[in-house]
């Protein structure tokens, strides 16, 4: 049996090689059967001692170590470098560990599948100190046997954690809270206990001294954007109940003068000098997670992202990082079963109702066949039900106690259509906005619609960011676009009625809104139920429709394009303009996303309910816009005629030798046309117009006579030759495209 002195001889006098050459290597050796154990790069004496090979940080072999036998001594090579002893257990590098033994870093490597380096001692981490670059920004947790000190060795960019083996009870669960304590690389100076986070100084004697700064309060991520800006810190704060709050906090707040009020709201104590320590704290905090920051609502990637949660799986974090939005929205209260039972069930024979539910699902599903934005408008007289449709849409994704209303400025509308991507946006009171400014509301509306807003310079003359959404809202007033822009002198354009469609919100049964009350006395109280159901119930239908959207996103989009598809066929769109196939194209994707999220479970309504309900709304649409021909064409002939009916017999002379080309008069008229002055034709009849749109329009229905290819004609007046435009009197039958021509022809 080789002695204590014998082998300091040997290590001061023979070669590594000559050593390893008098060794076997170990098979059915008693120490590995023991530890179950399975030999490799192990080696056995003559006098059955067992050993492990140790390696430098480049792989080549630099000693042995004996782990079984009377001695446990390190064998070295000529090299002598105790800074090169290393055995690596295990191939992950997301986080080593250093142990002073085989049995140890196997053990750890057998519960937790790191990466496991053996040293001699974990006293010896000073003098490998150069050692440990290969691991720079990886975490480091130190195991140590009993009887071993657990070295304070601060490295920068390692979380360095001791964790003292000595006591093996629960040793898996407390290896793991140290692991896990290890990953968030506590900053120099300060350490988190489970009483909260300490500032560490050295007093008398050399004796630590601990300072309480606040209660528990880690970062668990490094938070920035798909561009690598826009850093912040992901915080989890442990409140006086026991309740964690996560949520992240930008670099951008951390330098704000208020950085500790979302802290303190979410439950966070601190001495009452605390902050200037706690922003330090965090500041400095370098865990070894990254997320990913998103600050938009909606769809990234696969995943959906909401302020409160992300929906949708994924190998890398992800989280919502925007100090403007309102969490509030997304809540969620109660069960989906109570949603769909105290809720979803009220919108069954109800189209607006089913229809407002359905145009929920359908802004989450948006971007699946790359929708425009734009809104639907229910329109109607007060107390008719337009704000219930829009309250009971909005539990679908969250609490609907506090509806956003139109009065606001356009920029307001900006942030808040941006704070709702591919969510329902629900807009009340329509005519708050339009009595403020009428012009304002048209511009809204193509803001919208559009999906971006207007690009501002920040205070130290750089670009900002413009905002952008993708999204459908719903609307409520007592007015239309149309009517209000009149009110400003203005016409509606047919790219605000894509963009906004004037929904009437009578269903035509007597009830308002509502088709049927179901089975409450009136119409006051199924509204009333409506409204407190969903405020007791809400939110749960989104999570579980995203849930399943997000884990079959292909198919989900597939299944959205076939439904649309079978909703465009039930529609008769064979000589319609293509402003009405456009606005067709969005009730079939509310009508297809009321299906899928019937399909999946989540309404409870039978199959064909938000078919019919989107059927019904758009055929109602049709009638009330007049017909499915071209809106310019509309507008050019309600105005034009209603000019004519209105003032045609006071401005129009009979008598062709009576008649004065003054302001006063329009032209002149017989029994079938009237012959209109260029003039008055322009000034008058095409105010605010265009006006050969407008002559193409009255061309198109044909109540524009042409002249070979004039528009205008020749008509004797006064003895002279006068170009007029020649307007059949048919125009005055007037009231829809289809109308007029049928009067024409």
């Amino acid at each position: 049996m080789t002695t204590n002195t014998a082998i300091e001889e040997q290590q001061s006098t023979t070669d590594l090689g000559t050593f390893i050459s008098t060794l076997s290597p170990a098979v059915n050796h008693e120490f590995l059967e023991k530890y179950q154990l399975s030999g490799d790069n192990m080696f056995v004496s003559a006098n059955d001692e067992l050993y492990i090979t140790l390696h430098n940080v480049d792989d080549d072999m630099t000693g042995v170590k004996q782990i079984a036998g009377p001695q446990t001594k390190t064998v070295i090579g000529t090299g002598n470098e105790k800074a090169g002893f290393f055995r690596f257990v295990g191939d992950s590098t997301e986080l080593v560990l250093l142990a002073d033994s085989y049995l140890t870093a196997h053990k750890a490597h057998r519960m937790t599948g790191y990466n496991t380096v053996i040293i001699d001692c974990p006293n010896d981490l000073y003098s490998i100190k150069n050692q440990l670059a290969p691991f720079n920004g990886n975490t480091v947790v130190i195991f140590c046997s009993e009887g071993h000190v657990l070295p304070d060795y601060p490295v920068a960019n390692l979380g360095i954690e001791a964790f003292d083996l000595s006591n093996i009870v629960n040793f898996k669960s407390r290896m793991n809270e140290t692991i896990k304590r290890a990953k968030l690389r506590i900053p120099l100076g300060y350490r988190l206990q489970d009483e909260g986070v300490y500032m560490v100084s050295v007093g008398e004697d050399d004796v630590e001294v601990l300072t309480w700064i606040c209660s528990p309060l880690k970062v668990s991520a490094l938070t920035r954007d798909i561009r690598s800006k826009e850093w912040g810190r992901f915080i989890e704060v442990l409140d006086d109940d026991g309740v964690t709050h996560s949520f992240p906090m930008s670099m951008e707040q951390l330098i704000r003068k208020d950085f500790m009020q979302p802290l303190a709201s979410n439950g966070l104590t601190f001495t009452p000098k605390g902050g200037k320590d706690v922003n330090d704290y965090l500041m400095k905090a370098k865990p070894i997670q990254r997320a990913r920051s998103v600050a938009k609502t909606g769809w990234y990637e696969e995943l959906f992202v909401l302020p409160n949660k992300v929906i949708g799986e994924t190998d890398e974090k992800v989280v919502y990082q925007n100090s403007s939005s309102t969490i509030c929205d997304y809540e969620e209260s109660g069960t989906l079963q109570q949603w769909q039972d105290n809720v979803s069930s009220l919108c069954k024979g109800n189209t607006r109702l089913a229809f407002g539910v359905s145009t929920a699902f359908a802004t989450m599903l948006l971007r699946l066949v790359s929708g425009e934005s734009g809104g639907f408008h229910f329109r109607g007289g007060s107390s008719r039900g337009k704000t219930t449709i829009l309250t009971l849409a909005k539990s679908v994704l969250g609490n609907p106690e506090k509806l956003p209303r139109w009065r606001s400025t356009v920029n307001g509308l900006e942030g808040l259509a941006s704070n709702h991507n591919h969510t329902l946006l629900c807009l009340d009171e329509f005519s708050q906005l339009a009595e403020i400014s009428p012009k304002s509301a048209g511009e809204a509306v193509y803001m919208l619609g559009n999906g971006e807003g207007k690009q501002r310079m920040k205070s130290n003359g750089v670009m900002g960011e413009t905002f952008s959404w993708q999204l459908l809202y719903l609307s409520a007033g007592e007015v239309s676009l149309s009517s209000v822009l009149k009110t400003a002198g203005l016409q509606t354009r047919a790219g605000q009625e894509v963009r906004f469609i004037d929904l009437p919100a009578d269903a035509g049964a007597n009830l308002g809104a509502f088709n049927t009350v179901q089975n409450f006395p009136d119409g006051n109280r199924f509204a009333l139920a409506i409204k407190d159901n969903s405020l007791k119930y809400y939110g749960t239908a989104a999570t579980a429709f995203l849930e399943t959207v997000t884990a079959n996103y292909e198919g989900t989009k597939n299944r959205l394009i076939e439904k649309m598809e079978e909703f465009i066929e039930l529609l008769d769109l064979s000589i319609a303009d293509p402003q009405v196939h456009r606005v067709a194209y969005r009730f079939a994707q509310v009508a297809a996303s009321g299906e899928i999220a019937t399909e999946l479970g989540i309404t409870g309504w039978d199959e064909n309910e938000a078919n019919n309900a989107a059927l019904a709304c758009f055929e109602s649409w049709l009638e009330a816009r007049g017909g499915s021909g071209s809106q310019e064409t509309n507008v050019a002939l309600e105005q034009v005629s209603g000019k004519l009916i209105s003032l045609g017999a006071l401005r129009f002379s009979t008598a062709e030798l009576a008649a004065s080309r003054n302001g006063a008069v329009w032209g002149i008229q017989d029994k079938n046309f009237f012959y209109v002055y260029t003039e008055a034709f322009k000034n008058v009849l095409c105010e605010g117009l265009d006006v050969k749109t407008v002559a193409e329009s009255l061309l198109e229905v044909g109540v524009l006579i042409p002249s070979g290819d004039r528009r205008t004609t020749q008509k004797k007046i006064g003895g002279q030759n006068v170009r007029v435009y020649k307007l059949d009197k048919k125009i005055l039958e007037f009231t829809s495209i289809e109308d007029t021509v049928d009067a024409v022809n």
